[in-house]
């Protein structure tokens, strides 16, 4: 999909006339593995997504999910929440059919572009969801550290670090490379699960609204295109010269 336009500018509208930038308020948190939202896991690798690819080359999804197999890998062994994708082994290593949806999803809300560039529309979502990533701090930490490390490492040579790791489920205490292939590599299931307010997991679920999105997108040609017309003229006014 291509870039979208006044990306600086712009704000996803929320629930009650709230934006991503004016986040709805957090109410109660709930941390039930039930209750997970795979709008956090895109959220979060739409962020690793920019941090390992600043200069917006071409990104397949091989890389993709190298690097979520790593910051999950690091959480589980800090005792953090992790990605809730769960890897099996392929011919490249660790890979998840999960990474593959979300990845197709960024895409179709515009949020990444066909060749998995972060669009304008995707970088100014990350900046309004600043004080989500502060939110959660420590597995931000984890994101933006596998970004800087393994985001410039060329994909032939992430393949073979990542063959050389050992499997921390089914095939647990072998090397990656050396396991068979659709063994389970990594599973999140027993790991520690996201605290995540009910307000928040809305706003993220909001960003990947396929028809909430569209509609913004034809407001947004509208606008720059001025096919709209001013309230008084399609309404009227009341005698005091407020709309009615």
């Amino acid at each position: 999909m291509p870039d979208q336009p006044n990306g600086a500018d712009f704000q996803f509208g929320a629930p009650g006339g709230t934006s991503l930038n004016q986040p709805m308020q957090p109410t109660e948190t709930s941390s039930s593995p039930e209750e997970y939202r795979p709008s956090f896991d895109r959220t979060f690798l739409l962020r690793l997504l920019a941090k390992a690819n600043p200069g917006g080359h071409h990104m397949g999804a091989v890389k993709p999910n190298k690097f979520t197999f790593l910051v999950s890998r690091l959480a589980l062994e800090s005792g953090l929440p992790a990605f809730r994708y769960r890897f099996i082994k392929d011919r490249l290593g660790p890979k998840s059919i999960s990474v593959y949806t979300d990845l197709a999803m960024l895409r179709a809300v515009g949020l990444t572009s066909q060749d998995g560039s972060v669009t304008t529309r995707g970088s100014a979502t990350l900046r309004a969801l600043e004080p989500f990533f502060e939110s959660q701090a420590e597995f931000t930490g984890l994101v933006d550290r596998v970004a800087a490390s393994h985001g410039h490492v060329p994909r032939h040579r992430l393949v073979d670090q990542v063959h050389r790791m050992e499997a921390r489920a089914g095939v647990s205490g072998m090397n990656i490379g050396e396991a068979p292939l659709g063994s389970l590599l990594l599973d999140p299931s027993a790991g520690a699960a996201f605290e995540l307010s009910e307000a928040w997991g809305e706003t993220l679920d909001l960003v990947y609204d396929m028809e909430a999105q569209a509609s913004l997108r034809a407001s947004e040609e509208d606008v720059r295109f001025h096919r709209v017309r001013p309230f008084q003229t399609e309404f009227g006014s009341t005698s005091s010269g407020s709309p009615r």
